[in-house]
């Protein structure tokens, strides 16, 4: 298939989406560019979250997720959420509103664990890791003698 007619077909949708109103063919309420755009960006954020968590990753050579994963899926949740909302689309709109709670909860477990690791005034800082920081002691295991008998 030539990519001509395709792409004249993409076009003609856009242009038909971003004029506000109703189609006159089907009857369905068309979006305007301002919606258009805050889907659009609202998208352009909520993936960079991966992005985020993929160099954080690379950097600390170990799968983590940053505190920036969790600003970025909440705020471009909520943009989300609006045009979905806006667009009358129930589907996104159930979907992107059980992850904003999701978010402000993770967002409230950080915060929770910076207060706990951020010393008191006139107290001394200690050296353990901050509670979102996996910390490990070596176990040791204890030869075991083979018992008599067996």
């Amino acid at each position: 298939m030539p990519l001509g007619p395709w792409l004249q077909t993409a076009a003609l949708a856009v242009a038909h989406t971003a004029q506000a109103g109703t189609c006159p063919t089907c009857g369905h309420q068309t979006r305007t560019v301002l919606w258009l755009t805050i889907g659009f960006v609202g998208q352009a954020v909520f993936t960079a979250r991966f992005l985020a968590q993929w160099i954080a990753s690379e950097r600390s050579k170990n799968s983590v997720v940053p505190v920036v994963f969790w600003w970025l899926s909440l705020i471009g949740g909520l943009l989300l959420l609006s045009y979905a909302i806006a667009g009358r689309d129930p589907v996104i709109t159930v979907g992107q509103s059980m992850g904003v709670f999701i978010y402000v909860r993770n967002l409230m477990l950080v915060a929770k664990g910076r207060r706990c690791a951020t010393p008191a005034p006139g107290q001394p800082a200690t050296s353990s890791p901050p509670p979102s920081t996996p910390h490990r002691r070596p176990v040791r295991i204890a030869a075991q003698e083979p018992t008599a008998g067996r």
